[in-house]
């Protein structure tokens, strides 16, 4: 179900953003992506609360209270609401002075008068987030995927069908569609789950809220975090760089996110299981671990090496053009999400026994990192400059958090480097160069069809075999199988 996920929105992504490039141009593009970029310092005002709810919402079915885990779930949902209105309606003018600072003067009226539908669309998809995390802790994950896929393509559905008649203000309209699609979605495949649930969540447990709150602080300083990492990043390209940079970087970004997001789902389930051992069977937690970190060497590098082999095809295809920018910004930002991307089971493995220290203490390193050296870097290098500390602010908190992890659980960082992955490691390193030089010199002479199939037959022969031949492999097929068998008589139960 992850792989649908990733494939189906993969797909909506590039088909949107192929669309809004022709129609409004990138600087418009860019704009709203700033925008959006802005509203998300709402993350503030929920508290962390839909973070906490994988692993109460968990604990509490590991522990045969399926009545509390409801209550949590209501209790967070209603907070989450309540908290962010508030927040948003109290720092509405911070915004405005915010996107009347950052944006040129042609912009600002523009800019200012989609603000509200992107708030708007904020705070229902922050009450959303609250059951997406609920079909997670009640292991779930393939509803949670078909929700998240479902709601791109209502996005994609809307946006072909409003922006061309009402311009990047029916951009915004497609937005909080979305959002009200996620909500309810989320909230009607939860309740046929956990049917304790109410249709109408309006019960509010104190000592729940409490509880939740506590453990919610450390997500709350994720949040703070967050607000120095994607929109400062934006905003010093704009500033830097202009719109089109902006819409070229979140272009960039939401094509290896998409990617990531496979890896990520995969890991993910990490946070019920762990929560759920952690309360019955805690000295199995490093098997768990371990495994996991093996099947992410065997998907994270040739996906990543993928991402950088294509780079410069998939701006020609989704751009129209060899746009030096956003190939540029995308193979830095492949580097640095590879390396973080390797602390995906420690991170999820941290949230499931509830021990966030170190995982608080990485964003904000990466916070911290990427406002001081995209400052830096971006004044003497302009918007290249600012992108590369995003990714080694991403390597440098991803390190941390990876080295304390193994430290505290006396796990050797050697599970990362193991012989079985030698040859893999070979082939996606040498990948991405070759398919780069064969499509800047075979382009011009051979078309770019012909060229687009030199690069697959490069890169398929250099990373397929040793896939094939990898001890894992065969391992996965069977895990596959025997998942879809279970998920099948569950069914026919």
């Amino acid at each position: 179900m992850a792989i649908i996920q990733v494939l189906s929105t993969a797909g909506i992504l590039f088909a949107l953003y192929f669309f809004l490039i022709r129609i409004l141009g990138p600087e418009k593009v860019g704009l709203w992506s700033l925008i959006l970029a802005t509203s998300s310092v709402a993350n503030l005002g929920g508290f962390g609360l839909a973070g906490g709810v994988v692993k109460f919402v968990s604990k509490y079915l590991a522990l045969g209270d399926s009545t509390k885990a409801a209550a949590c779930l209501e209790t967070a949902a209603v907070s989450v609401a309540v908290l962010v209105a508030v927040f948003l309606t109290l720092l509405y003018p911070a915004f405005v002075w915010i996107l009347e600072y950052l944006l040129p003067a042609e912009s600002t009226a523009l800019g200012i008068s989609l603000l509200p539908y992107s708030l708007l669309s904020f705070l229902i998809t922050a009450t959303g987030a609250v059951f997406l995390s609920g079909l997670d802790g009640v292991q779930r994950i393939d509803i949670r995927s078909l929700v998240v896929s479902g709601s791109a393509a209502i996005h994609l559905f809307c946006a072909f069908l409003l922006v061309p008649k009402f311009d990047l203000i029916g951009l915004a309209y497609a937005q909080v569609i979305q959002s009200i699609a996620i909500l309810l979605l989320a909230s009607y495949f939860l309740r046929k789950i956990l049917h304790e649930l109410s249709i109408l969540p309006i019960r509010w447990n104190k000592a729940m809220f409490r509880e939740m709150f506590i453990y919610g602080l450390n997500f709350q300083m994720t949040s703070l975090v967050q607000v120095l990492f994607d929109p400062v990043t934006k905003a010093l390209i704009g500033i830097f760089g202009g719109l089109a940079a902006v819409s070229y970087f979140e272009m960039a970004n939401r094509l290896i996110m998409q990617c990531r997001a496979l890896l990520v789902a995969a890991n993910q389930v990490l946070v019920p299981v762990i929560a759920s051992m952690y309360e019955t069977k805690r000295s199995e937690i490093s098997n768990v671990y371990v495994g996991s970190v093996r099947l992410l060497m065997y998907l994270t590098l040739p996906l990543y090496s993928a991402i950088g082999a294509a780079v410069p095809i998939v701006s020609e295809i989704w751009i129209g053009r060899d746009e030096r920018l956003f190939v540029i910004f995308t193979a830095v930002l492949t580097v640095g999400w590879f390396f973080n991307n390797l602390t995906a089971p420690a991170y999820f493995g941290n949230l499931g026994s509830g021990h966030l220290r170190w995982n608080t203490l990485s964003h904000v390193l990466i916070g911290v990192l990427n406002a001081a050296i995209g400052l830096l870097l971006g004044y003497y290098l302009g918007p290249i400059g600012v992108v590369t500390g995003f990714a080694i602010s991403l390597v440098a908190g991803g390190g941390l958090l990876l080295v304390k992890y193994h430290t505290e659980n006396d796990i050797p960082l050697a599970h990362f480097v193991t012989s079985e992955n030698r040859g893999l490691v070979i082939g996606c390193a040498l990948a991405p160069p070759l398919t780069w030089s064969s499509y800047y010199l075979f382009k011009e002479s051979i078309g770019l069809p012909f060229t687009i199939l030199v690069c697959l037959v490069i890169f398929g022969g250099l990373i397929l075999p040793v896939m094939w031949r990898h001890p894992l492999r065969q391992r996965l097929v069977t895990w596959f199988i025997e998942g879809f068998r279970s998920r099948e008589a569950q069914g026919a139960e």
